[in-house]
């Protein structure tokens, strides 16, 4: 089999069959849109496992029919089982100079029959290109007579929790297709209950199933590699002189995009951080649909690194040698050697997972991908010097005390003693209390920061502060300076933080607000059927930002990696003399009396 043209899932899902042996068969039945579909309905406390164990079947077999099951399982959720086997269509490539008629020749079929079966190459076919041969051969599996079946000649009912995306995988179709087939419906508004129409699979080619992203990466091959395919749409050809003169061949060359991550593909269950990193290479395959007609072909190697064969079995495949760069594996040892591996082959090697890994410094193809920490204390201090104006700093400390932030309150107070400004330092006992406050002055303007990053410290110093904003006779007489861990609080303490005109620096941040950010998790949810992790930063957007930002700078041509203002996460990357590439990228988010959240880049 060649490698590099394995699809994710598709070919999976249309050769998929259950064992006739299988406890499956005697499951119920229901015939929707005209196709026999057993089902089984979620128990309490029932898992991927025992639900496995019991129908007979892999964990793979249960996600690729049920994409949903992937990120959890539900009580009262219902899982179909095609009632019918399908055997696998064969499949030809196109090599050079070969016609439709000449293949059809070579099969037994006719030209009318490949166009059937591939609609997209009535319009001509090129070298490289995968044709279906010849029709799948079905078995019409015999129905248990005391098992009631349920007939709906009109269409698919949709049930309460089931999406688009999940109904279009289930009947080997698109999205896309299903809306066509139906003009009246919303695909951001729909309920249950609604019948709408399945278009016939015939009418969707291969590419176009394999063009939508799958949600759970499902080839894989003793080189824990999985899959090289131009998700654009466009074929790579090597070739340009072999290309019929129909076929428009882009001018740009292709760029190929490596992702080495711990998916856990070989392990019963996944691990909550395996489907996290699962849900970052979703994002990033949304980044990667958006960009389909950038007019540059994007080619995608993804390998998971908790495969046996580990790394070396990674930078042994001849195929990475094509990336022009490799996302690399949370694992500091692999860095180091897809870092060496890079170096050798002039490869670009992103780090985004490593947070405190220092070899960009030395190693020119390594980059950071988080501001290092350091850094980002230097420009979160340099940030609030410029922005005091008329504040006075006051840095509040409780006796006893939380001081998880001490480095950077010393910091700081270096810095303030530097630059000469004046700054005031405030000890309390248990909760602050407006007394002890009561040296500031009344017509004074203050910026309070506290020695902890900690909940339940802020929340000891909010409600003094607020009240002496109260008494105030200034005009927005208080802020209050804060850190990233800020970010994720909500409640009361968001409220109090609002009031009191707080500011934070963070590496990431979504405006929850944001109606791009809710623009990719509508888009998110139609592609694979679940709501985004509730994780701080959200993978699927960190994905969704990555992807982004890698794929606008390689069909730049640029050496020089652009700058980018993401969804939640950004990129401004530094060349380190003698070493690599760090990112700069440091946000400050204000929280406004007036509810509003502000994000700008530092």
């Amino acid at each position: 089999m060649n490698l590099k043209r394995i699809f994710l899932g598709a070919i999976t899902a249309l050769s998929l069959s259950v064992s006739a042996q299988s406890p499956v068969e005697n499951l119920p039945l229901k015939v929707i849109n005209g196709v026999a579909y057993h089902y089984y309905e979620v128990g309490s406390k029932e898992t991927i496992y025992s639900i496995c164990r019991n129908l007979g079947i892999s964990q793979n077999e249960l996600i690729n029919l049920n994409p949903s099951v992937a990120d959890g399982l539900k009580a009262g959720q219902t899982l179909f089982f095609p009632a019918e086997k399908e055997v696998t269509p064969r499949i030809h490539e196109v090599k050079n100079k070969e016609t439709l008629y000449g293949i059809g020749k070579m099969y037994g079929v006719t030209q009318e029959q490949l166009c059937k079966w591939n609609p997209g190459a009535i319009d001509g076919i090129r070298p490289g290109q995968r044709l279906i041969v010849s029709e799948p051969a079905k078995i019409q599996a015999v129905p248990n007579k005391n098992i009631p079946t349920v007939e709906n000649p009109e269409g698919h009912v949709i049930k309460d929790g089931e999406t688009l995306y999940g109904i279009a995988k289930a009947h080997s179709t698109t999205v896309e297709a299903i809306l066509e087939e139906n003009p009246g419906l919303d695909k951001n508004n729909y309920k249950s209950g609604t019948v709408i129409v399945i278009p016939s699979t015939s009418q969707n080619s291969l590419t176009e199933l394999v063009e939508t992203p799958d949600p759970v990466i499902a080839a894989q091959s003793e080189n824990n590699y999985i899959a090289e395919n131009d998700v654009t749409g466009n074929e790579v050809v090597e070739n340009e002189d072999a290309v019929p003169e129909s076929i428009e061949v882009s001018d740009n060359t292709p760029i190929t995009i490596a992702i080495t991550l711990p998916f856990m593909l070989n392990s019963e269950e996944q691990s909550r951080q395996a489907q996290l990193y699962t849900e970052f290479y979703k994002g990033f395959l949304l980044a990667v649909d958006e960009m389909r007609n950038c007019g540059t072909p994007i080619n995608m190697l993804v390998y998971d690194s908790t495969d046996p064969s580990g790394v070396s079995g990674i930078v042994n495949d001849p195929n990475l040698k094509n990336a022009n760069l490799i996302i690399a594996s949370d694992a500091a040892a692999q860095l180091s050697e897809l870092g060496n591996y890079g170096k050798i082959n002039n490869i670009d090697v992103l780090n985004l997972f490593v947070v405190k890994d220092e070899t960009y410094q030395s190693n020119p193809v390594l980059m950071q991908g988080n501001i290092p920490h350091k850094a980002m204390y230097d420009k979160a201090i340099g940030g609030l010097l410029s922005k005091l104006g008329n504040y006075t700093p006051v840095i509040l400390m409780r006796n006893n005390g939380e001081r998880d932030k001490e480095e950077f309150i010393d910091e700081l107070k270096s810095r303030l003693s530097i630059s000469g400004i004046e700054f005031k330092e405030i000890n309390y006992n248990g909760t602050m209390n407006a007394s002890d406050l009561a040296n500031l002055e009344a017509a004074g303007k203050y910026v309070f920061i506290p020695c902890s990053g900690k909940q339940v410290e802020l929340n000891r110093i909010l409600p003094a502060i607020l009240e002496f904003k109260s008494s105030s006779t200034m005009t927005d007489p208080v802020m209050v300076f804060g850190y990233p861990e800020w970010i994720t609080f909500r409640g009361e303490t968001l409220s109090n933080m609002q009031k009191a005109n707080t500011m934070v620096y963070s590496r990431f941040y979504t405006n929850p607000d944001s109606q791009e950010a809710k623009n990719v998790e509508n888009r998110f949810v139609d592609w694979y059927g679940i709501q985004m992790a509730n994780s701080m930063p959200r993978q699927g957007l960190f994905g969704y930002d990555a992807g982004m930002f890698v794929i606008n700078w390689l069909k730049s041509g640029s050496d020089q990696p652009v700058d980018w203002d993401g969804i939640q996460n950004g990129f401004e990357f530094n060349q380190i003399p003698g070493g690599g590439k760090v990112n700069g990228k440091l946000y400050f988010i204000n929280y406004l009396p007036d509810g509003s959240i502000i994000k700008s880049s530092l």
